[in-house]
């Protein structure tokens, strides 16, 4: 309290890590915001694993919400160096639930979370195994490997004996058969969505934006921090480009350089963060989709200033050749492409008269096409991608302007169906799955281009804005990549530091 006195003639105080929490609890009484403030800015400077889970429990017990959002925001972000300290086993069941279950724990795979949860309850089992169904209710089992759950959880004393743990095993279990079927379909829920940490990034790459000149530049998507960020660019500017991740690697294939049409193609290595040259196509295209499938990749359709492709063609990345396979029913340019249960789909496009709305798919085995059912609107310049078992198409153009509609293909019943309309429309847009989400970046509204970005749950049928890209992008590829965002960054930070001499 003298310390406030003086405060309060000399406008100065003087805290130590011992002093601090005892100021604050006075000053919080007293109301004097300055020196709050600057109690909770020295708290939150010398946060560390051993200390946090005191720093939460002191401000939840004199109601500082701001100071406690600090403290789990640091836990949340340093979880396994937590988990290790001897704090953690002390921490409140409540607590700990809160975190578990929170998307934004930041584990590198679902097992840290069971592990921690387990470590916790074994600390004092007594009391605590009453609580082992409710923190295992948070934990995502059903992504965990196959291996893990029988011989790790399955085999747990403690989930053994409660009937609770043994129904969210069997739920999970169920889950994973669900995806090894080809027939069944996966119901989506919050426990088959990895947390942020575990989601991967988007790769944006290339388009166009107002000036219409084609960008070399990629943008990265790190879903928990929700921003976006830059790489190491292409060594070709390339618009309407072909562009999927398999193998641990970036593809970008065909599209305009602003003066011609490519048939060459490039792969980012994200291990050495450079670009790298393979054999390029028989035919320069843009609006060429990129697809992966059987270990090798699929170039379908696209179109030059004069014809709309049918052809396709198939690259083997151990000889790195490309060869053609069968022919497409339907010539196609700016088709939206992707693979699911060893085929391919081929959604839309032009045939150089006009928007499609005719879908076929490729049979490797057979190498050949046979027509699907047509979707409900004609569509050229779309996304297409995967999400639990549909394949969705995403936005486009009509033959008068682009849509914010979307649709979705049930390969069982062989018949689309009408999803939510995104919140604005969006043609030559980029689309991807990840998170258990479809993700809509950029295009061209019919008045702009567009650095907005949405993404679609399927769980509330609803698409929600996040982070804009940096530049407005149409025409750009995107792909989902299972790669870690501080990877990414990591790499670019190396590359700049050997760059420069550091």
């Amino acid at each position: 309290m003298s310390k406030l006195i003086n405060f309060a003639y000399t406008g100065k105080i003087t805290f130590t890590i011992e002093t601090v929490q005892p100021i604050l609890y006075a000053a919080s009484i007293l109301q004097i915001n300055t020196v709050i403030e600057a109690c909770c800015q020295f708290m939150e400077n010398h946060l560390h694993p051993t200390n946090c889970i005191d720093v939460h429990n002191f401000a939840n017990s004199i109601i500082h919400a701001e100071l406690m959002k600090m403290a789990d925001h640091y836990i949340l972000v340093n979880f396994n160096d937590v988990v290790e300290t001897g704090q953690f086993k002390d921490m409140s069941f409540n607590h700990l639930e809160c975190l578990v279950k929170s998307q934004d724990l930041n584990v590198t795979d679902e097992t840290q979370v069971y592990e921690a949860v387990l470590k916790w309850v074994k600390e004092d089992p007594e009391s605590r195994r009453d609580n082992m169904s409710k923190l295992l209710s948070h934990i995502k089992l059903a992504l965990l490997s196959p291996t893990y759950l029988v011989e790790n959880v399955a085999s747990e004393e403690l989930v053994k004996k409660d009937l609770d743990c043994r129904d969210l095993l069997d739920d999970a279990k169920s889950y994973q058969m669900s995806l090894a079927s080809l027939v069944s379909k996966v119901r989506p829920s919050e426990q088959t969505r990895p947390r942020k940490s575990c989601a991967g990034v988007l790769f944006c790459v290339g388009g166009r934006g107002a000036s219409g000149d084609p960008f070399k530049s990629i943008e990265c998507y790190d879903p928990r921090n929700d921003k976006w960020f830059g790489i190491t660019e292409m060594m070709n500017r390339r618009r309407h480009v072909g562009v999927c991740w398999t193998g641990g690697l970036l593809y970008s294939v065909g599209g305009h350089d602003g003066t011609k049409h490519l048939n060459t193609g490039e792969v980012f290595d994200p291990k050495t963060n450079k670009w790298y040259n393979i054999a390029a196509m028989t035919t320069p295209r843009r609006g060429i989709a990129l697809a992966p499938m059987g270990g090798a990749i699929y170039a379908v359709g696209g179109l030059d200033d004069t014809t709309c492709y049918d052809t396709v063609e198939r690259y083997d990345h151990a000889c790195d050749k490309w060869t053609f396979v069968c022919s497409m029913n339907v010539r196609r340019g700016g088709v939206g492409v992707t693979s699911f249960n060893g085929h391919l789909y081929a959604v839309g496009g032009n045939d150089g008269t006009s928007s499609l709305d005719r879908c076929e798919k490729y049979d490797p085995i057979m190498n050949k096409w046979s027509s699907i059912a047509n979707m409900e609107r004609p569509r050229a310049g779309a996304g297409l991608s995967v999400l639990e078992g549909y394949v969705y198409v995403v936005g486009g153009f009509d033959d008068s302007s682009p849509l914010n509609t979307c649709e979705r293909y049930n390969c069982q019943t062989n018949k689309w169906e009408r999803m939510a309309d995104m919140t604005c429309a969006r043609g030559g847009v980029g689309v991807s799955t990840m998170a258990g989400k479809v993700f809509a970046v950029g295009g061209h509204d019919g008045f702009n281009y567009l650095s907005s970005v949405e993404a679609y749950d399927p769980i509330k049928d609803s698409w929600t804005t996040v982070s804009n890209i940096q530049q407005c992008r149409a025409g750009a590829g995107l792909a989902f990549s299972e790669c870690s965002p501080n990877l990414l960054m990591n790499s670019q930070v190396d590359t700049i530091e050997k760059e420069q001499g550091y």
